[in-house]
């Protein structure tokens, strides 16, 4: 029998076993043994959702919490000496990634909550560590950063960066409650730490609320475009908020490693696109994701200006809030076929979820999306993931989902929300028009990879369970898939605001198309929308599906 301490010493199983445990459990591992105390300190200390572990290494009267209504205050009570630095420092080098929380709130980290509370530092924290520390470098080996869980005021960050070692790669600024109040030292400062500290940084992102005045914000555009200019191996770019100016876009497009852009375009009333952009030779040569937000007429003319047939993934925002709208969207439409590559784009995002409030017939007409208007979208024929999300109204027909269906066999994703919950009372003397449920069938034999599907149709087409069963006889329930069975791998399917009349009929067909359909969903308001009730009867019959 092997000995079991020579196993456990071997260090590519314990560090397996450490990065596969949850902290309470890396805790227990790091006082159980000295032979894996090493290994799970290392990985318990290397993400920290915030400054709070780190402050509880000092003596309990060296700092408090103080009740604040719905949270709880971080204070440190009085100056530290070097000697009580010791075990802060120490696990403070271990520090890879700072501010980037457990994700999806496992148990452990809702129970650390419980018990302590939501926990803010108080603004001058910060400065009284800065005051006593020994060392000037509090995170030597920091990789990454993100700013907001940290809970610090904006203005400090530039002197937390000089307490960062040069190994940082990776910075989240986006700060809800970032001003430019009096001028633009703070970010000015910020951007001057990043080029003259980590010139190899290669993730930059920062969002900020607020507007700034026109001389101010001249000069955080001149200090970004230097920021840009200097970070050579920069692959991720954001800065969303404030539309960027023709300059800051011109040293973007000229990046030779930057695969990743999120930015707000400049409007055509404020800041409309001159030649200079244009005549940048192969702009955003490498870029591989976009995500971008503004008007439809911005877009429009970044489309026209710019060609990227390099994305993969596109994701665009639109924020249209006044009427008439500034254009059709089958012409804005056009213009993202004229952008992208329709042989490379395989995911597109369309947030359509701003439109302005519509009080005529004839504006509420305008924000209505047929099928025309998106139909110069099935070109893009690699498509695997399509997403649509409208507060406005969906009129779509059954000859226009063959057609999608056609133009996009490598569909893993499909979503078309349209989250107007009166929709339904115009539907008829408008003459408007929903894909009917037999359609999904087309999707089932079609669509191999399909495992998402939210589409809002008429499931209508049957008003008991009788007339279903005399339509299964008939043979035109199940359409293409008549007498065969289904391979479509198929999860989860929403039904939006979908009519409904008999639920079981509804269970029936769709078990049979979708063999492994385990979740239906409607974004249907349970004290409004009645036909709530009906499709939680229909996920009612997929229950044991999901325990299977």
């Amino acid at each position: 029998m092997p000995n079991t301490s020579s196993i456990v010493c071997i260090s590519e199983i314990l560090r397996l076993v450490c990065e596969c445990a949850d902290p309470p459990t890396l805790a227990s591992m790091a006082r159980s043994s000295r032979i894996v105390h090493e290994a799970a300190v290392q990985v318990l200390w290397r993400n920290l959702p915030d400054l709070f572990p780190l402050i509880r290494c000092f003596p309990d009267d060296a700092w408090t919490l103080i009740e604040d209504f719905l949270e709880r205050i971080l204070h440190i009570e009085r100056p530290l000496v070097p000697r009580e630095w010791t075990s802060f420092l120490k696990h403070s080098a271990l520090v890879r990634v700072l501010g980037y929380g457990p994700i999806g709130s496992p148990r452990w980290y809702r129970s650390f909550v419980s018990r302590y509370g939501l926990i803010s530092p108080s603004k001058d924290l910060w400065d009284k560590l800065c005051a006593c520390c020994p060392t000037p470098l509090i995170f030597p080996n920091l990789r990454a950063l993100r700013w907001k869980p940290l809970g610090l005021p904006y203005i400090r960050l530039a002197p937390f960066l000089i307490s960062v070692g040069h190994y940082l790669q990776e910075i989240d600024a986006q700060d809800d409650y970032a001003r430019f109040e009096d001028t633009a030292d703070t970010h000015v400062a910020v951007h001057h730490t990043i080029i003259d500290r980590f010139p190899h940084l290669r993730r930059f992102s920062f969002r900020q609320l607020s507007s700034p005045e026109p001389q101010v914000w001249l000069s955080i555009q001149e200090s970004i475009a230097d920021l840009v200019r200097s970070l050579t191996s920069l692959v991720s770019f954001t800065w969303s908020g404030t539309p960027l100016s023709e300059s800051v876009l011109v040293v973007l497009a000229r990046s030779e490693t930057l695969s990743s852009l999120t930015l707000r375009l400049p409007d055509d009333h404020e800041q409309p696109h001159d030649t200079t952009l244009s005549t940048v030779k192969q702009p955003f040569q490498y870029l591989r994701h976009l995500n971008s937000c503004g008007t439809m007429q911005a877009h429009y003319v970044f489309s026209n200006t710019v060609h990227l047939p390099t994305v993969h993934k596109a994701y665009v925002q639109l924020s249209e809030n006044f009427l008439p709208l500034t254009m059709s969207f089958m012409v804005f439409s056009a213009s993202l076929r004229q952008q992208f590559c329709p042989r490379t784009l395989t995911v597109l995002k369309i947030d359509y979820g701003t439109p302005p409030h519509a009080t005529s017939d004839q504006e509420v007409e305008a924000t209505i999306l047929r099928s025309d208007d998106l139909r110069p979208l099935l070109e893009f024929t690699c498509l695997e993931s399509f997403t649509l999300i409208s507060l406005g109204t969906l009129s779509l027909d059954d000859a226009f989902i063959l057609e999608m269906v056609a133009a996009w066999p490598a569909l893993r994703t499909l979503t078309l929300n349209c989250f107007n919950c009166r929709s339904f009372t115009h539907i008829i003397w408008r003459g408007m028009t929903l894909p009917s449920l037999r359609i999904l069938t087309s999707f089932a034999s079609r669509c191999a990879n399909l495992q998402k599907l939210s589409l809002c149709l008429n499931a209508s087409c049957w008003s008991s369970h009788e007339d279903f069963l005399r339509d299964v006889e008939q043979g035109g329930a199940y359409g293409e898939l008549q007498g065969r069975p289904s391979q479509c791998p198929l999860t989860t399917f929403c039904a939006n605001y979908s009519p409904i009349n008999s639920p079981e009929s509804v269970a029936t067909f769709l078990s049979y198309i979708f063999p492994k359909l385990v979740r239906v969903n409607a974004y249907c308001s349970p004290w409004k929308e009645p036909t709530y009730s009906v499709w939680q009867a229909v996920d009612t019959h997929f229950a044991p599906r999901r325990t299977q």
